[in-house]
């Protein structure tokens, strides 16, 4: 693939040659990119950091990395870094390759996380024909969502038939079990019945949190 080639000056931390694709990648022009210092793109490491890191570079002669760097429109891209030490008299550089693998990265994600459905569905396969009881399917199902699946916690709740119209924790599996593990307030409740769980219970259709912190 077409990789980003940059020779970056040691002292300013300016680049002093670069290829059309490196100014490219990133959405800069030729002339906004000779103005730039790494720390105007690096999007992981803060000054200080890079400023260690190529003093670590500069001991070693050369490195290969991943990082991440900010287009001019502030997109985050997945960058394959290799890095070499250039020594010219009186003067300091590094030649660098900059390979942009966002795409591999998201392609390789997708990968991980189609397989990892695909066991967590095998593995509740297996429960299911093994379980002698619903509580120990469920107990089974919440277990390997949260070893298969990578999910930090699980639990299963009923809505119950009661004046209260209360939501009773069933099964529960992961590292926050002592919170689903307690009588949830009722369904009836102003505040309570309008989160996740009162409004899926009601619609009968999923519902997506994405912060729990600030929308329990």
């Amino acid at each position: 693939a077409p990789v980003g080639v940059v020779i970056i000056d040691l002292d300013t931390g300016l680049a002093v040659e670069f290829n059309d694709l490196a100014h490219n990648q990133l959405g800069y022009s030729r002339e906004e990119f000779g103005r730039l210092n790494v720390s105007d793109y690096e999007a992981v490491e803060r000054p200080e950091e890079i400023k260690a890191h190529m003093d670590r570079i500069l001991r070693q002669g050369k490195e290969t990395f991943e990082t991440q760097h900010r287009t001019k429109s502030g997109e985050l891209r997945n960058m394959h870094i290799m890095m070499r030490l250039l020594n010219s008299p009186g003067q300091r550089y590094l030649y660098c390759i900059y390979q942009d693998v966002t795409e591999q990265r998201k392609s390789a994600v997708a990968l991980e996380r189609s397989n990892r459905a695909l066991r967590t569905i095998s593995a509740g396969n297996e429960e299911l024909v093994r379980a002698t009881s619903e509580s120990e399917l469920l107990d089974a199902i919440c277990r390997v969502i949260v070893e298969k699946g990578g999910y930090r916690t699980v639990g299963v709740c009923y809505a119950q038939d009661n004046l209260e119209r209360s939501v009773k924790p069933i099964a529960w599996a992961g590292t926050e079990e002592c919170c689903i593990a307690e009588e949830i307030q009722p369904l009836a409740d102003a505040d309570y019945g309008q989160t996740p769980i009162s409004r899926t219970i009601r619609s009968g259709k999923p519902e997506v949190v994405r912060a729990i912190l600030s929308h329990p």
